[in-house]
């Protein structure tokens, strides 16, 4: 049951579909904790890397519409690199949506810093195919090497809690590639691997520069958030679009470790044909 009170303030509505986006989130809230914030984890459409453009254009567009006939939305962060990639554009043509910060791949920084002129980026199989991906490379990087892979199993290895060892396992086996080619500096280009961040430095050693998205985002969302979606005491929300024990379970988890919602719930979307 949503309150008067919290009908009348106003969002910052967070979008992913899983929990790679609360890195982003929780860094912004380290610059701005004052923030009313939503966060939509959208499990049932879990993952959004293996669906089409068009597929994930209209989620999001649905995602939006449903919850703004129960909130005041006065800024949108696709906090996900696939969802960005793919329908940010679409999203920001749309009528009636509000101003999107998306997320995209740190090439621009990655190829700033390396030595060697060797840069990888490891992000999941729907981003790596997108367009959006080469125009990044051929603005930030044409005069560099750029190594492209994708991984799954690092997104799984993240949403589900792997063991520390399990995890170290999958990451070695997913990104030798970059160690064989030679790169000094690594683009994540997905926000679930931000939580696998200390074991892929540990797997690279000092040589290789790790550069994910999240402080650029969230400094960016600062920047362009409007007064009005700060309060003194600010509500925030967990969604989850299907109601799920285990994944509910999960979040709870995730929430005792980041200490950020002070309220969960599910709600589902309706659907939205762009």
């Amino acid at each position: 049951m949503i309150t008067k009170e919290t009908k009348e303030r106003e969002f910052i509505l967070f979008i992913d579909s899983g929990i790679g986006g609360l890195s982003i989130l929780k860094y912004f809230l380290s610059l701005k904790q004052n923030a009313n914030v939503i966060y939509f984890a959208d499990n049932y459409n879990f993952p959004y890397g293996v669906k089409s453009e068009g597929d994930i254009a209209e989620i999001l567009l649905s995602i939006y519409f449903t919850l703004k006939d129960e909130f005041k939305i006065s800024l949108i962060a696709i906090a996900c690199n696939t969802a960005s990639v793919n329908a940010i554009d679409i999203l920001r043509s749309a009528n009636g949506v509000p101003q999107i910060v998306g997320t995209v791949p740190a090439i621009k920084t990655a190829a700033s810093l390396t030595k060697n002129n060797k840069i990888g980026v490891i992000a999941t199989e729907s981003t790596i195919k997108q367009n959006y991906i080469q125009n990044l490379i051929t603005k930030f990087a044409k005069n560099k090497e750029v190594f492209l892979k994708s991984s799954r199993k690092l997104v799984e290895a993240a949403e589900n809690f792997y063991p520390t060892n399990t995890i170290k396992n999958i990451v070695a086996e997913e990104l030798s590639y970059f160690k064989e080619v030679g790169i000094d500096a690594l683009a994540l280009g997905c926000t679930h691997y931000s939580f696998l961040f200390e074991e892929i430095e540990d797997f690279f050693g000092p040589n290789v520069r790790i550069i994910d998205s999240r402080e650029g985002v969230a400094k960016r969302i600062n920047s362009i958030a409007p007064s009005s979606v700060f309060s003194e005491d600010p509500e925030k929300i967990l969604l989850l679009s299907k109601i799920d024990k285990e994944a509910l379970k999960k979040y709870v988890k995730f929430n005792e470790i980041l200490d950020i919602f002070n309220k969960i719930d599910f709600k589902e979307i309706r659907h939205f044909k762009s």
